[in-house]
């Protein structure tokens, strides 16, 4: 898959670029963007650097939640100007509507050389929708357009698909390296390729694991996605998350490549009769009706990590407990320690989805993997081999 860059447009200085980016990170009760949240925002700044180098003139889009087509004070971009500003050490102004006369205006006070941020995109209806007129509006603002939010690309929204009808549309740094690493991975990995994959809803990555068995030497399930093959095996989960209408085809996939997936021997447990937090460590045979698995046991730990130990490869998405509780995230840190230690070393690790992401910060080992992905659902779809609509406007035919 090749890909238009942004470097292949020879001629920047004073052309208005539309930059869509993915700012989409925590804004905390003081309105500020912590250094531990802003993960998304700093793999933008080589996008933007390059192009206040060249003298464009840089406007910056993003969405930030779920507001559902109205304004919401609390889900304003605002704070997400002034981290960036941090972060680029230059102002980043900020501009509070993402259309009408007023944001003509404010663009076309702007000087080559400088950044803006319009307001949230998701105040306006259109932006979900993938509206013509609302992407009209939007192209009228700039010259060029820049795709640099691969974590957006799954979505058919008008700053995504609509928009590349009106605009040249290119690839921003990061979304380039987004399209190279993972294909890479799919492409010609070193072998032996183990996947971990974890999460709460196996009907969100049934395909990732089908697509992943074919192609890997183990295929390690951790979170719902192992209760699921679990109770696909004949194991009764008791009151654990489960989808169970894909006990059927997790069944035939188990069966077809039984000696490549491998799900949980032990687990740990909670109480739900006596709803008390107990973490207990069982055997998966031993699980009760009263018991909810929220994490993968010790024993299980000790087994996987012996084959990751021997691994070249590596791919990680979703986390094998509740990351939030540290009683429920033992096997997700033991793990992402071992894999940290094989990383940029005898292995290539990669790792995508926001809360295996957010595991990694909370652990201080985040720059220790190869290559952190800013893509959850869109880091999945783009492995499952499926087509991502943002996409679509920035390869090379």
């Amino acid at each position: 898959m090749k890909i238009k860059l942004l470097t292949s447009v020879k001629k920047w200085q004073g052309k208005r670029v539309l930059v869509r980016i993915d700012a989409n990170v925590k804004v905390g009760h003081d309105q500020r963007v912590d250094n531990k949240e802003d993960f998304k925002l700093q793999r933008v700044l080589p996008t933007i650097n390059y192009l206040i180098e060249k003298g464009a003139i840089v406007i910056l889009v993003s969405h930030l939640g779920r507001p559902e087509g109205k304004k919401n004070k609390s889900l304003s971009l605002q704070p997400i100007a002034k981290r960036l500003t941090t972060l680029l050490e230059r102002p980043v102004l900020f501009c509070a509507e993402n259309f009408g006369h007023a944001t003509k205006k404010f663009v076309a006070n702007l000087k080559p050389g400088q950044v803006a941020l319009l307001e949230n995109l998701r105040f306006s209806p259109g932006e979900d929708t993938n509206d013509i007129i609302f992407a009209q509006q939007l192209a009228k603002l700039a010259d060029i357009y820049i795709n640099d939010a691969f974590a957006v690309s799954h979505r058919v929204a008008a700053s995504m698909v609509a928009i590349t009808k009106y605009l040249p549309s290119y690839a921003g740094f990061l979304l380039a390296s987004e399209v190279e690493q993972l294909s890479q991975v799919m492409k010609k990995p070193k072998k032996p390729l183990v996947t971990v994959l974890g999460g709460a809803k196996i009907s969100t990555k049934i395909d990732l694991v089908k697509k992943f068995a074919a192609i890997s030497d183990y295929v390690m399930l951790g979170g719902g996605l192992a209760n699921n093959f679990l109770l696909a095996s004949g194991i009764p989960i008791g009151a654990s998350l489960c989808e169970k209408k894909y006990v059927v085809v997790t069944k035939k996939i188990l069966k077809q490549y039984k000696k490549k997936i491998l799900i949980p021997i032990d687990v740990t447990v909670d109480n739900v009769k006596t709803k008390k937090i107990e973490a207990m460590q069982k055997s998966v045979s031993e699980i009760k009706s009263y018991d909810k698995v929220i994490d993968i046991g010790t024993h299980t730990v000790q087994e996987w990590s012996k084959i990751i130990k021997k691994a070249k490869t590596i791919v990680w998405n979703g986390p094998l407990g509740l990351v939030e509780d540290r009683k429920a995230s033992h096997a997700s840190r033991a793990l992402a320690e071992l894999i940290a230690a094989k990383s940029k070393r005898s292995c290539f690790s990669i790792v995508g989805g926001g809360e295996t992401v957010w595991l990694l910060q909370d652990m201080s080992i985040f720059e220790d993997f190869d290559y952190v992905s800013t893509g959850g659902g869109a880091m999945i779809e783009f492995l499952q081999g499926r087509e991502l609509p943002g996409l679509k406007s920035v390869i090379k035919k």
